[in-house]
């Protein structure tokens, strides 16, 4: 590699010092190939004169650029190694951050929009939306940051009727292969900015240009005065996942449920709290989250019993003259769930956990803060991650081809894992679920045509296993679990899809068995069809034709890029 150019921000090489390896670090180190999320040099960059000259030099070079703007990325596609280098847009290493360009944010009452930095996170945007009585559609988890998350679509508890964040878009900032800045707008009818505009939101992130801030038309917190969230926690049993479950998906079974009503189920093993003993070995991840909160972010709180989490919300998308009378009914069938934890027990415990029961309006603004995720990770360890969406519109509550319903399959899978006899049997390893309904007339009615796919969904559903790398063939167990799991998915034995189509998601790309992670082989899982993939190829070729933005395999096109396919894969 030739020498670095001058970059104003902090750059890390690397050297194998313990500095570059914690800069390097992000959610998927641990979990993917050593050395596959090992750039040559991360740069910080301070400005958008450090972006651009980054480009110059990958561009001079015949080298891929990374865009990392949080590093959520489950297969740590905002990463790379060999010569090829990371920009980083987080903010994280700035002298004040408060001051960093992609940390920067402004409000136009008049306009009625929210102009937002690539390095925002979750929670700031949260804080500022309670701040100002808006909200918008975006997700639960923290550390998610805004770059990478509208890339993928913007996804959200109350998409079913306010769509996705992409689709309250109105504008965005974007720097190109070429190192052109540029504002493209939603009402452009420039051929570049509708090209731009297809690719970039839900296409893949990082693939088309260095995003760099989004404006977003927000709703009004007074305009849905009837809102209610709802949040409450159970202790682990098979018998009360199950009968949760069953409860969600006889809702979005009927056709005749209020599309207001969004609705999920979330189980977790135990954590391992730092503070109490623990006889597991201390990860990487675990000695990151202790010694770099500055990097990677900070627990919040720890569960140390196996827990179940219902949550949800009823928007009032109508407004003030919305009847309301059948909301309670619906709450109602989770509060009578025997094994209710106390709510005002628990919002004493954990004041940052905002427990709600349905029975109390809430203003959305709130609701979304209170449904955020304020954990960095579920667990402090490696994992294997599963995600998919499904299209079942009237038979998830019935019996599959197991003779069995989905929410007992899944709360056995759970109890495999979760139980004294899985405390022996997987010893080391940890469980996380998440089931719930998506999609409805708000994602399915896209504004505007965009590269993002599986919008005709209406159920989700997430099984991860994290594994501790220092006991004995916890891997192993991992990816024979996880193996098994997904066959049963895949082979739609569990009727996730009435056309027997698998639909994954780009937000939380995923590979099971043999997989590699190379999108140009595994995009019809991700994108509705090949007319869309076409089109991502063809704007890829226009508009960066020497792969600037071409840094690992699971980029769009990359399969044409020399340059990685005479490397290894990873």
């Amino acid at each position: 590699m030739t020498d670095l150019p001058a970059f104003t921000g902090r750059v890390y090489v690397r050297d194998g010092s313990e500095q570059y390896t914690v800069h390097a670090y992000q959610y998927a180190t641990t979990s993917e190939a050593p050395g596959s999320m090992a750039p040559s040099a991360i740069v910080f960059v301070a400005d958008d004169d450090d972006i651009m000259l980054a480009i110059r030099y990958a561009r001079e070079n015949n080298l891929g650029v990374a865009v990392r703007s949080g590093g959520h990325q489950y297969l740590g596609a905002s990463s790379t190694n060999g010569n090829n280098i990371q920009i980083d847009l987080s903010g994280r290493e700035a002298a004040d951050p408060s001051a960093y360009p992609y940390r920067q944010w402004s409000v136009d009452g008049d306009e009625g929009t929210v102009t937002l930095g690539a390095g925002l996170d979750v929670d700031d945007l949260c804080a500022i939306s309670v701040k100002y009585g808006f909200f918008f559609p975006h997700g639960e988890c923290c550390a998610v940051h805004v770059g990478g998350h509208t890339q993928t679509g913007g996804l959200s508890v109350i998409t079913r009727t306010f769509g996705a964040m992409i689709d309250h878009l109105l504008r965005f900032d974007i720097i190109l292969a070429d190192g052109t800045k540029r504002t493209v707008r939603r009402e452009s009818t420039d051929p570049t900015d509708r090209d731009l505009w297809f690719a970039v939101l839900g296409g893949s992130p990082g693939n088309f240009g260095v995003v760099t801030s989004i404006t977003v038309k927000y709703l009004n917190d007074a305009d849905h005065p009837k809102a209610r969230g709802f949040k409450m926690a159970w202790f682990f049993r098979q018998s009360t996942l199950q009968q949760l479950v069953q409860i969600i998906n006889e809702i979005n079974d009927d056709p005749t449920t209020d599309p207001d009503f969004a609705l999920t189920v979330i189980a977790l093993g135990e954590e391992y709290d730092p503070a109490l003993p623990s006889v597991l070995p201390d990860t990487f991840d675990n000695q990151m989250m202790r010694n770099y909160p500055n990097l990677v972010g900070k627990d919040r709180f720890h569960w140390v019993v196996p827990s179940i989490v219902v949550f949800g919300v009823w928007t009032n998308s109508k407004g003030p003259g919305q009847d309301d009378s059948h909301v309670d009914a619906v709450f109602e069938r989770f509060r009578q769930m025997p094994g209710m934890l106390s709510m005002d027990l628990l919002n004493r415990l954990f004041p940052n956990d905002s427990l709600m029961d349905g029975t109390q309006t809430m203003v959305l603004s709130k609701i979304m803060q209170s449904l955020t995720f304020e954990n960095p990770r579920e667990f402090n360890m490696p994992c294997k991650k599963l995600l998919w969406f499904g299209k079942n519109t009237h038979t998830m509550s019935q019996k599959n081809e197991f003779g069995v319903t989905f929410a007992e399959w899944v709360a056995n899978k759970m109890r495999d894992v979760e139980s004294l006899k899985g405390l022996f049997e997987y010893y080391g390893m940890k469980a996380a679920i998440q089931v719930g309904m998506v999609g409805g007339p708000g994602l399915a009615n896209a504004p505007i045509r965009t590269a993002l796919g599986q919008r005709d969904c209406n159920y989700w559903f997430a099984f991860d296993i994290f594994y501790d790398p220092g006991v004995a063939g916890t891997l192993e167990k991992t990816i024979e679990f996880t193996n098994a799991l997904a066959s049963d998915v895949i082979g739609n034995k569990l009727n996730l899809w009435e056309d027997n189509k698998e639909r994954r998601v780009i937000l939380g790309p995923m590979l099971v068995s043999d997989e590699k992670p190379i999108l140009d082989e595994l995009w019809p899982l991700y994108y509705d069809g090949p007319d869309v993939y076409n089109e991502l190829l063809r704007i890829k070729g226009e508009l960066d034709p020497h792969h600037v933005f071409t840094a690992n395999l699971f980029c769009v096109g990359a399969t044409s890029c020399q340059r990685l396919v005479a490397a290894p894969t990873s």
